[in-house]
């Protein structure tokens, strides 16, 4: 029996393997594979042209970072929806339906950090704060426990520092938004356009930038927000968080 079974698994295996074939990153061979499929959605060439270094670079998040301490609550009551848009659930954060532009820095694992905390803060709050946290800040001002800056970086060292250090407020790039706005100008990532090609940027770091976060209403008053059971205010069925305070300064 079980010669058979390991048998069975191999072919099913080698079926799999078969049934996929491999295409080079980027070619035209992939996008036209991918849209013969007839997803939901159409393949095309963001990055035609490029060198694939460079495109990894852009994805500048780095594996086996520092592992938050891990919170598991289970809510089996809780009857999922068919389908969820957070959009509309929560239509007064318009953190949610931003989306920034980092440039030529590989700086998504800060911008997908800052974003998330920005939309949990407005979630929490019932909408009462609404803040742009500053991706700038985080990528000047957290070391090496964050990663390289501009050429990657640990999502989780970002949360940590955020929990033990704090972070300003700062919106998009020339938006003029908060303490630390973007510095790093939108660009063309090897398609002809309005804005500047792509290329190599350098980022001051800054370790002993002052914590403050100016508010419209409060312009000398920072912003704290804590834990207590914040993170678990959004009904789900199973939510993990990091048993750590958390603030904005």
């Amino acid at each position: 029996m079980w010669p058979s079974l390991s048998l069975l698994c191999v072919l099913v295996a080698f079926a799999n393997a078969r049934s996929v074939p491999y295409f080079p990153p980027l070619s035209d061979d992939l996008v036209n594979h991918i849209n013969k499929l007839n997803t939901t959605w159409k393949a095309g060439h963001n990055f035609h042209n490029a060198d694939m270094s460079y495109v990894k670079k852009l994805c500048g998040t780095f594996l086996g970072g520092p592992k938050l301490p891990e919170r598991v609550d289970f809510a089996a009551d809780v009857e999922l929806p068919d389908n969820f848009d957070s959009r509309t659930q929560w239509p007064n954060c318009p953190t949610i339906s931003e989306i920034r532009d980092q440039g030529s820095c590989g700086s998504c694992w800060a911008f997908g950090a800052v974003e998330a905390i920005s939309d949990r803060i407005c979630v929490h709050t019932n909408a009462k704060v609404s803040v742009e946290v500053s991706a700038e800040d985080l990528l000047s001002c957290c070391g090496f426990e964050c990663g390289m800056g501009c050429n990657g970086g640990y999502p989780s060292g970002a949360w940590r520092y955020w929990t033990e250090r704090g972070l300003v407020s700062g919106g998009l790039y020339d938006s003029h938004v908060g303490c630390r706005p973007y510095s790093i100008p939108p660009c063309e990532h090897h398609v002809n356009g309005t804005r500047p090609p792509s290329g190599t940027v350098s980022l001051d770091t800054h370790p002993h930038t002052r914590r403050t976060s100016t508010m419209a209403s409060h312009p000398t008053e920072s912003l704290a927000v804590r834990r207590k059971s914040w993170l678990r205010s959004t009904r789900t069925a199973q939510w993990k968080e990091p048993s750590l305070s958390m603030r904005i300064s």
